[in-house]
């Protein structure tokens, strides 16, 4: 008997993607449709329900019939006839042991030789049968393969998406990693970042290691006893110390004073790979021995490796043209190469992971989203070693929107995904009373992302989502879209003094963020600086005539010299850049021309100001996290906003002797269904412009159907 499960292993190999049941009924329908065979009433192939089939014809052998005496079976038939078989092909010769036997001969191609007759069929006859089974098998296969090759495979999809958390506060930073049974993130609170864990069925969150409040998680090493985590940033946020903190609670071990923005543990545990600015690194467990993997001409994260080892994929960020694509490389450095070369950009990519068995790749891509965000998760059936003749399968989109995606995390069965999502996130702008008691609404939307007060106070400068630049009163009435010919707004717009013009931070399809001008009253948009590199957070002089701005430092690519605080004259087109700028941000002009105050962003940051009588920086306040510096229309005081810190407070600076005083905070607010609170403008009359952000990030599990 050969069982069902043994006739698969043969005709079928693990690669290949077939109904078995049906192709295995129809090869076995199909083959006794050549011997003349029947289920009913088997000759040849008999079915044994539920198991198999038995081959039931009898099966002698025998010697050649020019025997030379040497075995026994031929010594006891030596005497009988040599009879020529009617029928047989090149004069073949069968010897026979009895008359009866003859006779049967004669009769073996006739349907008088079925039934008992069948046993003593000459020689060739069986043989003609072997053939004819051994050509039927052989097309039967290759119509298998080519079936195969032609027709698309059944595509993987989803099931169901169940929410796991409810409240909004999952970070945005780091990874989700698990140990089977739990999922551990980082829940963003407004103090800190602190680690929690759920299970995998949902429930309530709860923390999951008290002390540890300064790093984010990035994985869990594979035999489950060690995380890998980055703390918090010093200096630049790429280049953050690493170190490895038990499971089970215990003091962090710092890795040698290795540094680096993304890292993961090798499928073995015995290895580390991290990124840096310079390209992709590896070490040994313990950091030593680390050295670069493969050189790289900009940022890279995302790292994921194949479960064999034998591959590393990650994403590779073109922070110019805000561009990301999935590359490969060999765990030994060589055979670099992007993953997906035909790809279109800005047809975005992130994030890759792997499925347990390696026959799936997970990704997120915005290819086909008209609103361009990176959210919906795509999977890449992948090309196994034993199966190289079957046609590859192109990716296939399995989520889109509402909910966007981010990281994500295969079950360890393979048959979920575990993934950051948000799917309803509201950017409400509001004014804050004078007297801090009272909140009312600017606009009738949810989606502001920034805004910005004409020197009169009479109109209101501000970019929706959809990235659109807008123009009405400050009560929200009268709205005009600006920049129409725009791809998108991204940041800060911000008026002339005379009220005439707007600049901002736009970006172009293909192109990096760069500052643009439109006239207040609409019109086409003119780019101000070249689109080589990123240009940021514009501001005008006091006469109107200059633009300050930032180029941020992006790693080997745009060293050192070649970013800080710039300024453009409008008239002449010439740039000069503040000495000694760089790692700084927000620039914004004194009222009187005299001084740049700027911020020094990150956990340690500063206000800090250049005289440009001395050429000479002063800092004049320190703390962490400073965002959004303002200049109030009368120059006497800067706004800045503390943020992420507890109630996320505003603060404000006197110009001259740059006292600072704080505001006020969003303690009560963010108790609530509040997420964030942005500082966003002051009002003529002092009172504070803000946006409310509600909704955030949650964690899904994605149930999947796999073929």
């Amino acid at each position: 008997m050969v069982t069902r499960e043994e006739l698969r292993e043969k005709l079928w190999s693990s690669e290949t993607f077939v109904d078995f049941e049906q192709s295995l009924n129809t090869s076995i329908k199909e083959l006794r449709g050549v011997l003349g065979d029947s289920a009913a009433e088997p000759q040849y192939v008999e079915t044994i329900p539920r198991l198999g089939y038995r081959f039931i014809d009898k099966v002698e052998v025998r010697e050649s019939c020019a025997g030379n005496g040497n075995s026994v079976h031929d010594n006891a038939i030596a005497g009988a006839p040599l009879v020529e078989v009617p029928g047989g092909t090149n004069g073949r010769w069968q010897r026979l042991e009895t008359d009866a036997d003859v006779k049967l001969a004669g009769r073996s191609n006739t349907s008088e030789g079925a039934g008992s007759g069948r046993r003593a069929r000459p020689r060739w006859w069986r043989g003609r049968v072997v053939g004819v089974c051994a050509a039927g098998f052989a097309v039967l296969l290759t119509s298998s393969l080519i079936f195969r090759w032609l027709s698309p495979p059944t595509s993987p999809r989803v099931l169901r998406i169940t929410q796991l958390t409810h409240f909004g506060h999952v970070a945005a930073v780091g990874r989700i990693v698990m140990d089977g049974t739990r999922l551990f993130y980082p829940r963003r609170e407004p103090d800190r970042i602190r680690l929690m864990q759920v299970a995998v069925s949902g429930g309530e969150s709860q923390p999951l290691l008290s002390g540890f409040e300064d790093g984010i998680i990035l994985d869990l090493a594979p035999d489950r006893s060690e995380f890998l985590v980055k703390l918090a940033p010093s200096t630049s946020p790429l280049e953050q110390e690493l170190g490895l903190l038990p499971f089970v609670g215990g003091p962090l071990r710092r890795l040698s004073n290795l540094s680096g923005d993304d890292a993961i543990f090798s499928p073995d545990g015995r290895r580390i790979v991290y990124t840096k600015a310079d390209g992709i690194y590896v070490c040994d467990r313990n950091g030593g021995n680390a050295h670069r993997l493969v050189s790289l001409p900009s940022i890279s994260v995302a790292l994921a490796w194949s479960p064999d080892g034998k591959v590393l994929r990650f994403t590779l960020q073109d922070w110019k043209i805000s561009d990301s694509a999935l590359w490969e490389v060999s765990s030994d450095g060589s055979h670099l190469h992007p993953l997906f070369p035909q790809r279109q950009a800005p047809e975005q990519e992130c994030c890759g992971r792997w499925s347990p068995d390696g026959r799936y790749f997970f990704f997120m891509s915005n290819k086909g989203e008209s609103h361009g965000w990176l959210g919906s998760v795509w999977a890449q059936r992948e090309k196994r070693s034993g199966a190289r003749w079957f046609k590859p399968s192109p990716p296939v989109r399995l989520t889109a929107a509402p909910i966007n995606f981010g990281d994500l995390l295969p079950s360890p069965d393979g048959t979920r995904l575990f993934a950051r999502g948000i799917a309803h996130e509201q950017h409400e702008l509001l004014i804050v009373s004078r007297d801090k008691n009272t909140m009312s609404p600017v606009f009738n939307s949810n989606e502001v992302e920034a805004a910005s007060l004409s020197p009169t106070g009479d109109w209101l400068a501000a970019i929706l989502d959809g990235r659109t630049l807008w123009r009405s009163r400050p009560d929200g009435t009268q709205r005009t879209e600006l920049a129409m010919d725009l791809a998108a707004a991204k940041d800060v717009p911000r008026w002339s003094p005379d009220g005439h013009w707007i600049v901002f931070q736009g970006e172009r399809d293909g192109h990096p963020s760069n500052i643009y001008r439109v006239s207040a009253d609409g019109g086409p948009t003119q780019e101000l600086l070249p689109n080589n590199q990123r240009h940021n957070t514009p501001d005008w002089s006091p006469d109107g005539e200059s633009i300050t701005y930032q180029v941020p430092p992006e790693g080997d690519a745009n060293p050192k010299e070649m970013s800080g605080l710039f300024i453009l004259n409008l008239k002449s087109g010439k740039t000069s850049r503040i000495p000694e700028s760089e790692d700084m941000a927000d620039p914004q002009f004194s009222s009187d021309g005299r001084y740049l105050v700027a911020l020094v962003e990150g956990e340690k940051s500063s206000v800090i100001v250049f005289d440009f009588q001395t050429r000479r920086w002063q800092t004049v306040v320190r703390g962490s996290n400073f965002y959004r510096l303002r200049r109030t229309i009368d120059g006497k005081y800067f706004y800045y906003q503390q943020n992420p810190s507890l109630g996320e407070p505003i603060y404000r600076m006197h110009f001259g002797d740059w006292k600072v005083e704080r505001v006020m905070s969003f303690e009560s607010m963010l108790k609530g269904d509040v997420v964030r609170c942005r500082f966003a403008e002051v009002m003529r009359d002092g009172s504070l412009m803000v946006i409310a952000v509600r909704g955030g990030y949650e964690i899904y599990s994605i149930d999947l159907d796999l073929p």
